[in-house]
């Protein structure tokens, strides 16, 4: 992608200068580069596709083996966020890979100098623009997975929003910046160590994130299987019967018969027995 730009800025620097003959050779190497770049990103987007729906087909047999497993919501479908921390971890291991290459590079040319046959100028060239190409490419992937990782961020994002889980929905914001700068460096070969802090605070966050989220889903299922204060609502038919019998006892007491002391008692007897 380097290349791609030094040749775009060269094509505007003679096109400047009325030269065609030098801006339309540039622009062609520019339009090969970028149809190269564009089948290896189609080819590196398929590949992750595949990947992705293996890893879906593995959690779900997991899943089926071991229902009550975390890692789903209350719908019972796969949260998006399952394995952004894993994801991010592995992309931020190979940004450190390349820098440390990149920290290694004049030394070990300079070894296999020294320990290799002396290789001609032509030889030279060709394995510098292999060496840059390999590296082009390993770029542009890692471009296209920090670009994956951040739009399911904000898939997430929206997501804990609809549920009403603004805190971490927002929690997720700074996280997509974050992001979006990583890409930004990506595409233009700046792996410095502000990137490898910056690919830290991206994983902090998310693994935070994950943890409140299942936290937060522990409590919301604590909840609902506790009862609390419900009453539960008395049948119609329960109700009915229970007026009726107040009714009953109503009419009783309003009935004053003439009884003797001993029968008169045992009538109260009854009432209060009947009450009960």
């Amino acid at each position: 992608m380097s290349r791609v730009n030094v040749q775009m800025g060269m094509a505007l620097d003679n096109m400047k200068v009325r030269n065609s003959r030098g801006a339309a050779v540039h622009e062609q190497f520019v339009m090969t580069g970028l149809n190269n770049l564009a089948d290896m990103l189609m080819e590196s987007l398929q590949n992750m596709q595949q990947q992705m729906q293996s890893d879906q087909k593995k959690d779900g047999d997991k899943s089926c083996n071991n229902p009550n497993k975390s890692g789903k919501g209350k719908s019972g479908k796969p949260k998006p966020g399952g394995k952004l921390s894993d994801a991010q971890k592995a992309l931020g291991e190979q940004l450190q890979k390349m820098q440390q290459q990149k920290r290694g590079k004049p030394g070990e040319s300079g070894k296999q100098g020294e320990q290799g046959s002396p290789k001609t100028p032509g030889s030279q060239v060709e394995s510098s623009q292999d060496g840059q190409r390999s590296l082009n490419e390993d770029l542009a992937k890692m471009a296209l997975m920090q670009e994956a990782l951040r739009r399911q961020v904000e898939q997430l994002r929206k997501e804990l929003g609809q549920e009403g889980k603004q805190g971490l929905s927002n929690g997720l914001q700074e996280v997509e910046k974050m992001m979006e700068q990583q890409e930004k460096d990506i595409v233009n070969g700046k792996i410095t160590p502000q990137s490898i802090e910056r690919q830290k605070q991206i994983m902090t966050r998310l693994l935070e994130n994950e943890k409140a989220d299942r936290k937060q889903d522990q409590e919301d299922k604590r909840e609902s299987n506790n009862p609390g204060n419900y009453i539960p609502e008395v049948p119609e038919n329960i109700k009915e019967a229970m007026r009726k019998k107040a009714e009953e006892r109503e009419s009783l007491r309003k009935i004053q018969p003439a009884f003797k002391p001993y029968y008169k008692q045992s009538v109260q007897k009854y009432l209060q027995i009947y009450s009960r």
